[in-house]
């Protein structure tokens, strides 16, 4: 059972929101995770986003995130949150380069003060961490060119072109249906 009652919790969660303006983002100013989405600890743990959609329209529909309209996860701003489903948000976080794989993750990106500032956001929606850029990567964009050049099917195995570029051949399929490396013309 809760220590606070409700109006107190809704009270405290908007005492840790700065609500600038009606537009502009309203970032947390509580605790925040590594990927700068805020956590409310009330009666009990949720995400401080989804404590503002819930406490603004009184209901959050199982099955669905809470999702940025403007992509800046501290925001608790009501009017830049909707609900939608985990596909929806997955579509649209690879579609606006903000998904996490190849990112960077050093301390100084994890900082909380840095995941709350529009620039870091911003940066990570310029930044492209695809290709070359990403810090695994094999193959040049210019392998990749070279690559769906010299396949032709049924006279050159994708097994050797693996092989030559010391790659596994699951790669060079995903290449060829520019499923990876889509990028690249």
């Amino acid at each position: 059972m809760s220590r606070c009652k409700p109006e107190t919790e809704a009270v405290r969660f908007w005492s840790k929101v700065d609500r600038s303006g009606p537009s502009k983002c309203w970032p947390w100013r509580g605790t925040t995770q590594t990927n700068g989405y805020g956590s409310f600890h009330g009666s009990r743990s949720r995400m401080a986003h989804r404590t503002a959609f819930f406490l603004t329209h009184g209901y959050l529909t199982p099955g669905l995130d809470v999702c940025h309209s403007c992509d800046n996860p501290p925001c608790c701003n009501p009017k830049h949150l909707f609900e939608g489903s985990r596909k929806d948000n997955m579509q649209d976080c690879i579609r606006k380069n903000r998904h996490s794989h190849g990112k960077p993750h050093s301390k100084a990106l994890r900082a909380r003060t840095y995941h709350q500032t529009p620039e870091f956001h911003q940066k990570m929606r310029d930044a492209s961490h695809r290709g070359e850029a990403h810090a695994q990567a094999k193959l040049t964009a210019e392998d990749v060119r070279a690559i769906r050049r010299e396949y032709v099917p049924c006279v050159v195995r994708q097994r050797d072109l693996a092989r030559k570029y010391g790659v596994n051949q699951s790669v060079i399929c995903l290449i060829l249906q520019r499923k990876s490396w889509g990028h690249v013309k």
